[in-house]
């Protein structure tokens, strides 16, 4: 049973990263304010992430995120995160809107690689999120 609700968590976390990722590719280019302001929420969640502060991106969650990412994931996460070294400077962001979903991507360099960080909003909450060492 407990293998079955880990696939089914890992089927849902791959759909949302696919949408995500699909809509950066093809998606309707945002209002430069707009997408200012996503991008900066971004970097909010990602520091969530950094600061290993798991309540604060539940909150800001949909509930369909909040039953991917338990706490067994998210110290994953960490781990995967801590592995990355210290954080630099954002490289290059962007935020564009498709299916009803706002998605940005952010290129984030750190001490020992980079990553780039796809997180999609859906009515402001956190609809997905994915991360990815380059």
């Amino acid at each position: 049973m407990n293998k079955i609700k880990h696939m089914m968590k890992s089927l849902v976390l791959l759909t949302v990263m696919i949408i995500g990722l699909t809509a950066c590719t093809g998606g309707k280019k945002l209002d430069e304010t707009v997408s200012k302001e996503y991008i900066t929420n971004s970097e909010e969640v990602i520091g969530w992430i950094l600061a290993d502060d798991y309540d604060a991106l539940m909150e800001a969650s949909t509930e369909e995120i909040k039953e991917v990412i338990d706490r067994e994931t998210w110290q994953t996460m960490q781990k995967d995160i801590k592995d990355l070294g210290e954080i630099g400077e954002i490289k290059k962001s962007i935020a564009v809107e498709k299916e009803g979903l706002i998605v940005t991507i952010l290129q984030i360099e750190f001490s020992k690689k980079s990553a780039a960080f796809t997180i999609s909003y859906q009515e402001d909450q956190v609809a997905g999120l994915y991360y990815k060492p380059m």
